[in-house]
This record gives structure tokens, sequence and C-alpha cells, in this order.
């Protein structure tokens, strides 16, 4: 979304360079505080899912109220209120992950779940830039509801992360840790994908 928010922000709402400054400091100064004070607060009431499906619902109001701002205090105001969520996923993803698998795993995963958010941001930057391209006769038509589209879509994929959010269980499941088929199926393993995977921690002496 930063590929059409900072050509919606300049053509149709006027803002500077020195304004957009100030639009991303405030971001980041927001983005600080949810995570100094919030996410910790809000996972200890809601538990790590609830957090993540709290952020998630949020993350939604920020692209879906973009395009009713009319000047460049409305942009200001909205992202030093909703700016929080977007930042507070980063540690949540990160403890949630950590609590998913084993330690001896967790950079695969990590390399892994990178590839996919350098992939979807690089795949969602040319769609949104071309599209807003074209909705908006390259920033040309005058009216500034040309974009709305791009930025409705966006709440309506946020949408659906948060749909999809709400069906995960509310605790984080214990991590386990893949094991060859050929070894032994110890008590407590279960067959995943062809492979057992073993709760981390479990070695043939503690069974």
């Amino acid at each position: 979304m930063n590929t059409v928010i900072t050509p919606f922000c300049t053509a149709y709402l006027g803002v500077t360079r020195a304004e957009g400054t100030s639009i991303i400091a405030i971001a980041i100064g927001s983005g600080i505080v949810g995570v100094a004070l919030v996410v910790g607060p809000l996972e200890r009431w809601a538990g790590q899912m609830g957090a993540l499906k709290w952020c998630l619902a949020f993350g939604v109001l920020l692209p879906g109220l973009l395009p009713f701002c009319a000047d460049v205090r409305d942009v200001m105001y909205l992202f030093a209120a909703l700016s929080a969520p977007a930042f507070m996923l980063g540690p949540l993803f990160s403890a949630i992950k950590s609590n998913l698998v084993c330690e001896e795993e967790q950079g695969l995963i990590q390399g892994a779940l990178a590839s996919v958010a350098n992939l979807a941001t690089a795949v969602s930057d040319v769609v949104f830039g071309l599209l807003y391209s074209y909705l908006t006769q390259g920033g040309t038509n005058p009216l500034r509801s040309s974009a709305s589209p791009l930025f409705f879509g966006s709440a309506a994929f946020a949408a659906l992360a948060w749909l999809l959010a709400l069906t995960l269980p509310a605790t984080v499941p214990p991590p386990v840790r893949s094991t060859p088929a050929s070894e032994p199926l110890l008590p407590g393993d279960v067959l995943l994908n062809r492979r057992f995977a073993r709760r981390c921690g479990h070695t043939r002496a503690q069974v």
C-alpha cells in the first residue's frame, strides 16, 4: 500500500515532502508507543492469539478510512491513532513463531516467513501501483474518489486476514519438531505430512 499512499496523499491531499516526513514520524512514534506500552498488557489480557486478532481487526480501519481524509491533518490523526497495531504485529508474530516450533527449527521458519513476506510485498507493490495508475489516469483524474477502490480492496484483504485469524485456536499449541519417519513412534508423537511430529524436549530417555 505504500506504493499508493504516497502518490495519493501528494496528488489529492496536497501533502508536501516535509508533511510526508512528519506523517512517517507520527506513524513510527505511534508504533513505538504501541510496542512499548500496549502490546504487553494486551497480550496478558487476551493472550498471544487474542492480541493478534485484535491487531488484525484494527488493521482493517486504516486503509478503509484513508480515502475519507480531506487534508493532511486528517491523515496525521489517522496514522497517529491506527499505526500502532501494524507495528505490534511484528513482535506478536515473532512470539507466536517461537512458541510453535523448536529452537533448532526457528531459523528455517523465520527464513520462510521472510521470503513469503518479501514476495507478497513485491507483488502487491506492482499490482497496486498499476491499478492506481489506471484508476487515477496517472494521477490526472481530479476526483479523489477515483483511488478509493484500492484502499477499500486493501481493507477487504485485511478483513479476510482477520476472519482467517478468528478460526485459529485461542492458545498457541506447544512446539513440535519433525523427525524422520524411520524413527520409532513414541508416545505423544503424531503423524504430520508423512513425518512424525514430536513435542520439543521429548527424548527416548524421557519416554
